[in-house]
């Protein structure tokens, strides 16, 4: 039920209320996100830099497609034996490197007109992001949750910082996981046949940006096969979004299929689990042992090939966790506390140069903000679950989205995809204590007028 604040009782006149609030919120993230990007001249950190040390993976695949060697050489740099091999790849699905290729086609390859152009296409997708946290916040709790959601995130430092510094797809896949979610909460329930299957297309797509938000899609067919029709009804609109979701990545998994021998759109699972179970495991990335640093793992890769390479990690990372399933249960469960609330400070065993987390107060402060959002998020994720279809399903996207993250290895950035969308729930939750305590002080205010009755 909306409250009188959210009631639409001026019709036209609040719908332009409402137009003239997204515009003005699109156009303030923009400003501040590009405010960042020109204080902190974001733009010129490219000049002087390879393909590796402005955009790693990504920047490595664009430069090899720009130079006509095709999609292949993610860690190719002038070092070590990276510099004598460029095999041919699967490891990145493939829309953040065919976006990096065009724009250093424009730019001129590693230059910071490239920078600039690519961080100012980030800063937009990020303040559209704020829209679409608007509008989902729109579906799921009215105005009021709307807009808390929006404003909050055109000024999170995550988002601004990721958006105007950041050379990697963390930006896009967080726009394009929150449209998808807003898209199906939206028009999922009850949707037609043909709707489903456009819900599908939408869903192929973000997989061919990341396909790291495929848990999702049981909460996305929950809500699309539900409710209105019969059980043959549901399960045709379920065989849609499926079946257009595949058909859409079928081109590049055929691709990897031929190139690399793995019919997926990403090759590096294997490797990622490698990395975070080992005699080493911290439930962080344990960079010594990736192929990109480490040269004796690089030449066990290209001796092997991607995909075998990627099998024998896992194998190794299995062999591991059956020597000791305690120690994996325990990783897993530390696992889960980093992504939800970080490590504290006092205890974070990374370092940058001479600093420790602990006494840094910038991480101080970052981690605060990382536990408050995660505490929040998850105290909303309780309280929706009482609520209606679209409140659990969010739920259920949220909690399983990090799972894979849960087995391999966490790092700060590994959440920020789902922030956007994690802010709802928080805000939610702290709307509720609002109005419980305005409730209890009205409450305050009318006794003494009842015992003067």
């Amino acid at each position: 039920m909306l409250s009188g604040h959210d009631r639409p009782t001026g019709g036209v006149p609040r719908a332009r209320t409402h137009a003239r609030e997204l515009a003005l919120l699109f156009a303030v993230a923009l400003l501040v996100r590009l405010a960042a990007f020109l204080v902190h001249g974001c733009a010129q950190h490219a000049a002087g830099k390879d393909a590796w040390s402005w955009g790693f993976e990504s920047g490595c695949i664009a430069e090899s497609l720009v130079d006509g060697h095709g999609y292949a050489g993610q860690w190719a740099r002038a070092e070590g034996p990276w510099g004598e091999h460029a095999p041919v790849t699967g490891w990145l699905a493939p829309t953040y490197p065919y976006l990096l290729a065009a724009l250093m086609k424009l730019g001129g390859g590693v230059t910071p007109l490239t920078a600039g152009l690519l961080l100012a296409l980030q800063c937009v997708l990020s303040a559209s992001t704020c829209l679409f946290v608007w509008g989902l916040g729109g579906v799921l709790g009215g105005v009021r949750l709307a807009r808390v959601g929006g404003w909050v995130l055109a000024f999170l430092p995550y988002s601004i910082w990721n958006a105007a510094h950041t050379v990697w797809d963390t930006t896009l896949v967080a726009a394009a996981l929150t449209l998808f979610v807003e898209l199906v909460l939206r028009f999922g329930r009850g949707a037609s046949v043909a709707r489903a299957a456009g819900l599908g297309l939408a869903f192929g797509v973000l997989m061919l940006v990341n396909p790291a938000p495929a848990s999702v899609a049981p909460a996305a067919l929950w809500v699309i096969a539900r409710d209105q029709g019969a059980w043959v009804e549901r399960g045709k609109r379920a065989l849609a979004f499926g079946l257009v979701a595949f058909a859409t990545c079928l081109p590049w998994c055929w691709r990897n299929h031929a190139a690399v021998g793995s019919f997926a759109v990403r090759t590096n699972f294997g490797v990622e689990l490698m990395v975070g179970n080992n005699d080493l495991a911290n439930g962080y990335f344990q960079v010594q042992l990736h192929p990109s640093y480490s040269p004796d793992e690089f030449r066990a890769y290209v001796a092997q090939g991607e995909v075998p390479y990627a099998a024998a990690c896992a194998e190794r990372a299995k062999a591991w966790i059956r020597a000791d399933p305690l120690r994996f249960a325990r990783l897993t469960l530390h696992r889960a506390r980093l992504y939800w609330f970080g490590d504290f400070p006092w205890s974070d065993p990374r370092t940058e140069g001479a600093k420790s987390a602990a006494t840094d107060p910038a991480s101080w402060v970052k981690w605060g903000m990382h536990a408050l959002t995660g505490l929040l998020c998850l105290a909303g994720c309780a309280l929706w679950l009482r609520r209606g279809v679209e409140h659990q399903a969010l739920v259920l996207m949220l909690i399983s989205f990090p799972a894979p993250y849960y087995l391999t290895h966490v790092l700060e950035r590994y959440r920020f995809p789902i922030e956007p969308l994690m802010l709802l729930p928080a805000a939610a939750f702290v709307l509720w204590l609002v109005d419980r305590a305005r409730g209890r002080r009205a409450r305050a205010a009318l006794a003494p007028d009842r015992e003067a009755r």
